[in-house]
């Protein structure tokens, strides 16, 4: 499983299949006559960002971790490109974030546990302790043996909550922490909007 800040703060490239494979000589070759362009565009880039900086040109970047890097590619970019680069790094980080919750044990017995009636109030919501919301979960997923990265108490719960906020927000759920004097209480409810 891949921790959510991990995928707050990567770019995933899924690579394609080669059609045909090429021998290291052939495939250097090709590169060696594009390498001239690729440096040149890449520099060319570059060039527009540090006159766009130095300019003041002020960027509004995405909502990310990464927002100076999305920043300075933005610099470096048409405001066209620019859009066209907001929505493949939001799709990127979205297919990833989806594709690391699906079929995980623990956000689908969340999404399972939240989905019962029976667990949540007339609006849909759960609250209670960390060590609540473990001991649901543990009869929902009904399991012999945990299984590893499974928590073990409620302050696990509440690590592996922290840990995997994006995922679950990606499954339509929003985790709140609320201080009722010395009790830690956690809200779980469905994403509006």
């Amino acid at each position: 499983m891949v921790r959510g800040d991990l995928v707050d703060r990567s770019i995933f490239i899924d690579m394609p299949v080669l059609k045909e494979r090429k021998s290291s000589e052939d495939a250097d070759k090709e590169f060696n006559v594009m390498h001239p362009k690729l440096l040149g565009s890449l520099l060319d880039y570059t060039v527009d960002g540090l006159r766009n900086k130095v300019s003041g040109k002020v960027i509004k970047t995405t909502n990310t971790r990464m927002a100076d890097f999305a920043q300075w590619v933005k610099l470096c970019l048409s405001e066209d490109e620019g859009k066209q680069f907001d929505e493949a790094y939001d799709s990127n980080k979205n297919a990833m974030i989806k594709s690391v919750s699906e079929g995980d044990l623990f956000i689908d017995t969340l999404i399972g546990f939240m989905g019962d009636s029976a667990n949540t109030d007339d609006a849909g919501n759960w609250q209670g302790t960390a060590s609540q919301l473990l001991d649901g979960l543990n009869s929902r997923a009904n399991l012999q043996f945990k299984p590893k990265g499974w928590p073990a108490n409620g302050i696990k719960m509440s690590s592996k909550l922290n840990q995997f906020d994006l995922q679950i927000r990606s499954r339509g759920l929003v985790v709140e922490r609320i201080r009722q004097g010395n009790d830690k209480i956690l809200k779980i409810s469905h994403a509006t909007g």
